[in-house]
């Protein structure tokens, strides 16, 4: 189904279009989050708000699907943040090198963080944008930190993709909170030519979530901190001596849990292709897994064994079971071969993150692999994500 529309909006007024949508400018001028433009695609799941600064500008929709739009006099989009926003403005990059974007599910982050690169870049400054919502990953599937180095100004951080991909394995932060604060230290060197980053997290933060955060922040030291829709919060933050600025949330942008699960499937399916597979030798090849590489397979009565470089173990074994036990006391990861099947990996080749894949089955020592990768593979990282037709399950991890 597809429609069109030619939709005029007046200063001060804001056209709310969910996609999939097409948006071409009709008559005077337009912006989307402080960038202009003449046209702009709008992912399905996603939603993006069309301002003009001039008394009346015109907007030809082409909708698809469920495509819809909606003109709001107020409360969502670039305007809502402006005035806040300008404050720091001349700052960027030089007395603020590093921000941090705190905020619930749903409030905005992702579009603060497209908003603040936005303003960087129009300046000419280099800008490094680090994804630390491992759930809503936008510049990789789940499961993995993204690290991009901007060159221009853009509308989605899904119109882009990572320059530098961390392995995490997991989508839930509580699963190992030091190996997320790490890796985002590491984004952090690894986009050493940026003049600012701007680290996006991911919304646990009431609760255990924000015991989380104050622990994230002490570490990464950013120079400000922008925390949106969370007053409470507010006196929790201020105590730890970095600038804090609150935000408004955008109202009523807020994504249905189907929304968000559409979403990260469509993530998952941008980043692997299923139509060719390839066949591996397994004890040719390292496995990471919660931020640890291990490898030297060595096989005793039907058993892997692999180390890593403090000597902790992974053992593989047969078992119809595809629960991971975690043993703490006898520093082993215990993974039984059934939850390999259908598994999303991230592929290392030459020491670097360059694709990722499904592994569909292991068998005779063979890993055969969903991925548009060629060998030679060094490493595959393991995650705790199976699909299945791009239906996420979770393996269950078991720690003792």
């Amino acid at each position: 189904m597809l429609k069109e529309e030619i939709v005029s909006i007046h200063k001060g007024e804001i056209l709310l279009v969910s996609g999939p949508c097409q948006a071409k400018l009709f008559s005077g001028k337009a912006h989307c989050l402080g960038k202009g433009f003449k046209e702009l695609i709008v992912r399905k799941g996603k939603s993006l708000p069309i301002e003009t600064e001039e008394e009346i500008a015109s907007i030809k929709l082409t909708l698809y699907e469920t495509a819809n739009y909606e003109i709001h006099k107020g409360g969502i989009g670039y305007s809502i943040w402006k005035d806040e926003l300008k404050k720091y403005y001349n700052g960027l990059g030089k007395e603020i090198k590093t921000i941090a974007v705190l905020g619930p599910t749903d409030s905005g982050k992702s579009t603060l963080t497209v908003i603040l690169s936005n303003l960087a870049l129009s300046q000419k400054i280099k800008v490094g944008i680090i994804d630390g919502d491992i759930g809503q990953a936008d510049l990789t599937p789940p499961c993995f930190i993204g690290c991009k180095l901007l060159k221009e100004e853009l509308f989605d951080l899904r119109d882009t993709q990572a320059d530098f991909i961390l392995p995490i394995g997991f989508v839930d932060v509580s699963l190992n909170e030091e190996l997320v604060i790490e890796s985002i230290k590491k984004g952090k060197d690894l986009l050493k030519d940026a003049e600012l980053i701007i680290i996006n997290t991911d919304g646990f933060i009431e609760g255990a979530g924000l015991t989380y955060k104050i622990k994230m922040l002490k570490e990464l030291q950013p120079d400000l901190i922008f925390l949106i829709d969370n007053e409470n919060l507010k006196n929790a933050f201020s105590n730890l001596g970095i600038k804090l600025a609150t935000l408004s949330a955008p109202k009523g942008v807020m994504k249905s849990k189907e929304t968000r699960i559409q979403r990260r499937e469509m993530q998952y399916a941008k980043f692997i292709s299923t139509n060719n597979r390839i066949v591996l030798e397994i004890k040719n090849l390292n496995l990471g897994f919660l931020g640890k590489k291990f490898s030297g397979w060595f096989e005793e009565g039907g058993i892997y064994t692999l180390y890593d470089e403090t000597n902790q173990k992974m053992r593989i074994f047969h078992s119809e079971e595809s629960t991971i036990i975690v043993n703490s006391a006898f520093k082993s990861i215990n993974l039984p071969l059934s939850a390999f099947e259908n598994m999303l990996v991230g592929i290392e080749k030459e020491g670097k993150i360059q694709g990722f894949g499904i592994i569909e089955k292991i068998i005779d020592n063979k890993i055969r692999l969903i991925t548009d990768m060629k060998p030679k593979i060094d490493t595959l990282w393991l995650t705790v994500i199976k699909l299945i037709n791009w239906n996420e399950q979770k393996i269950r991890i078991l720690r003792i």
